[in-house]
């Protein structure tokens, strides 16, 4: 500032016009201009408003293009624009995550939302939040992929292999409802058909009753088995066969070959 005022002062005092004085004065007026928009920038850094600071950084570069310091701002603005937009970009990942119902999908969201904030740390290390962002999506991812491995066991009926898994994404995510309500199923449905393997192997060495009992327990669990309705009923007529046999034995061993 005070050389662009000592040059204005030379020119009203210059008889004949200086074009060297007035090259001083413009290039002047250009450091001086390039300070204020530097100065600009860095408080707006200081609000986190990088993609405005790093606007006022290059129109000050184009004023003193050889300034290392502000050089430097530009590129520290540069990357932590760059982070900003990957944190952005993360928490959008994670969130769109949160609203899945396909876990395969939603466990790769948690995988994108990791993959910015650990490039976005990298950018700009000082910003303490991204380990607690990453810590909490490397979670959620591993929790999401369990949860899918569960419901492929699922499928295949192996529920006590998918309870193990469910249980496994719960530790990841404890408060997770919808692993919660996975398990519980799983766990009874690993029932149901534990009972029904039972009360069939009864059913075979025809011990009748305590298989009937096997079936109704499992359809107090599950009223709606239709495996296991037709199981009961199965149950039911054998048993009522035996019954029969045993009465006609009686009546044979009596004489009475009618009733029998």
């Amino acid at each position: 500032k005070e050389a662009v005022a000592d040059y204005r002062a030379a020119l009203t005092l210059s008889i004949e016009e200086d074009k060297a004085l007035q090259g001083d004065l413009a290039h002047a007026q250009n450091l001086m201009r390039a300070r204020e928009l530097k100065d600009i920038g860095e408080e707006l850094l200081k609000t986190d408003d990088y993609a405005s600071a790093l606007s006022n950084f290059r129109s000050a570069l184009e004023l003193d293009p050889g300034n290392r310091a502000i050089q430097d701002d530009e590129i520290m603005a540069d990357k932590r624009k760059r982070a900003l937009e990957l944190k952005l970009s993360g928490l959008n990942a994670q969130e769109r995550a949160g609203t899945r119902k396909d876990v395969q999908k939603r466990a790769c969201d948690y995988a994108d939302a990791i993959r910015d904030w650990e490039a976005s740390m990298a950018l700009d290390h000082l910003r303490g939040e991204f380990p607690g962002l990453i810590e909490q999506a490397t979670r959620q991812e591993k929790a999401a992929r369990l949860c899918d491995q569960g419901d492929h066991h699922m499928h295949s009926k192996q529920f006590h292999k998918a309870a193990e898994l469910y249980r496994n994404a719960l530790e990841f995510e404890p408060d997770n409802a919808e692993y919660k309500v996975k398990l519980d199923e799983a766990e009874l449905r690993e029932k149901v058909k534990d009972l029904r393997v039972q009360g069939e192997e009864l059913m075979e060495h025809r011990d009748l009753d305590a298989a009937s009992h096997c079936f109704a327990e499992a359809l107090q669990l599950a009223p709606s088995n239709v495996a296991v309705q037709q199981d009961k009923a199965a149950a039911a007529r054998l048993q009522q066969a035996q019954e029969l046999q045993q009465e006609g034995e009686k009546h044979w061993a009596r004489g009475n070959y009618e009733d029998a």
